[in-house]
């Protein structure tokens, strides 16, 4: 069961706890999404791009609406003092969240981490299912659901997302994937 995103977030404040809603599980909120909350409280009618999705690497933006519609993208990795600091897109929403590291992510986001460490060593002896541009880095099933990891070439170079569900599948994805969804329900 996939939770739409409601109207009135957060969800659930407790004492000094702050959580909301991903994909079907409820968690406490980092750092970037109680700004994220904040700043949507204050201007609700306001339709502009965050600060986070301005500052974006080269190359994603003009593919946006290339990218599948759940998971999550790892978009940036940064080694600081010994440690592996990224930048993860929840796909659902747009919300970009920074400084994500192994020991601070929740399970879809560390399942990515993992993932994404493993593709992009070597990713020459990766088996990756190819269709022009975009490409299939592993199928699963998780419960009665099925995922996907994928990757889609760019001038820019690879971006990799991580735990797509069937829901998430549009255009060249459902394509690849030999899922075809009516677009009025999308």
């Amino acid at each position: 069961i996939i939770v739409p995103r409601g109207q009135d977030a957060p969800y659930a404040v407790d004492e000094n706890r702050i959580y909301v809603r991903a994909e079907s599980e409820t968690g406490l909120a980092v750092r970037d999404e109680i700004v994220s909350l904040v700043l949507r409280g204050r201007q609700p009618q306001s339709i502009s791009p965050t600060p986070e999705a301005a500052a974006s690497p080269e190359g994603t933006d003009l593919q946006e609406d290339t990218a599948p519609r759940t998971g999550v993208e790892i978009v940036s990795m940064e080694q600081r003092k010994g440690t592996r600091y990224y930048t993860v897109r929840d796909l659902r929403n747009g919300n970009m969240v920074n400084n994500v590291t192994i020991k601070s992510a929740r399970r879809l986001w560390h399942y990515a981490i993992k993932e994404y460490d493993k593709a992009t060593k070597d990713l020459k002896v990766a088996v990756v299912q190819w269709q022009g541009d975009y490409g299939l880095l592993r199928r699963y099933r998780q419960g009665k659901n099925e995922r996907y990891d994928l990757i889609q070439r760019t001038p820019g170079g690879y971006r990799y997302f991580f735990g797509v569900t069937d829901d998430g599948l549009h255009g060249p994805w459902a394509t690849l994937l030999g899922k075809h969804h009516d677009e009025e329900n999308d």
